[in-house]
């Protein structure tokens, strides 16, 4: 099911994809749009002063631009958005800069970059890298949490049943998991696919109404 919906959003880009040469800047040129790309294999770059929409089944991520929406298999972040990024996947990575708020579902997610807001992760697993830095509160919904970074400023929140290490010095919060009928991986899945609704949302609305922005 996972695969199907991953190959759907991929077809739905694909349908807003610019061309190859249409996507390839000069490193400190600005082009006042969006960027909708999507393949099997991507590798997105530029300075887009819009929103960065790539998917893909293996996708690389290197722009610079005021939000991000990702899907794919395996993602890597390695840009810059001036406001939010949204990212759904199997695999991601986040190693660039995040400029607001990170929301991201996935099976395992690992974080090296900068997230100047918070941070909202539904995963299987959530790796938190010594070179990170967070400088807003985290919302993990997951069952395993691994941090080994010394820069994160606001609270961590994490269910009770989770597996977590490298908190000692961190305020935390415990929460409740009260849908116990429902498995944790049902319930990463389903926050997954309504992420993947809302970039479908966010694409159509911004392609539809720029001005909006």
């Amino acid at each position: 099911m996972k695969k199907i919906v991953i190959t759907l959003m991929i077809s739905i880009f694909s349908i807003f994809s610019v061309s190859a040469e249409d996507t390839l800047l000069e490193e400190n040129e600005l082009k006042n749009e969006n960027l909708y790309q999507a393949g099997e294999t991507v590798k997105a770059s530029g300075n887009y002063d819009g929103i960065s929409f790539v998917a893909g089944s293996e996708v690389d991520v290197n722009t610079k631009s005021l939000f991000g929406a990702l899907a794919g298999k395996n993602v890597k972040f390695n840009g810059i958005t001036e406001k939010d990024l949204f990212i759904a996947g199997s695999s991601l990575e986040i190693n660039g800069n995040v400029k607001r708020d990170l929301y991201a579902a996935a099976e395992e997610v690992k974080i090296t970059g900068i997230i100047e807001g918070n941070l909202y992760i539904a995963s299987n697993k959530l790796v938190i890298s010594e070179n990170a830095e967070i400088k807003g509160k985290v919302k993990f919904y997951g069952a395993e949490l691994e941090n080994k970074s010394s820069k994160i400023e606001g609270k961590i929140s994490y269910y009770e049943n989770a597996k977590v290490s490298g908190l000692e010095n961190f305020e935390t919060d415990i929460m409740k998991n009260t849908s116990f009928k429902i498995s944790l991986k049902d319930k990463i899945i389903s926050i997954g696919y309504s992420l993947l609704r809302y970039l479908f949302l966010f694409m159509i609305l911004t392609f539809a109404f720029p001005k909006l922005l």
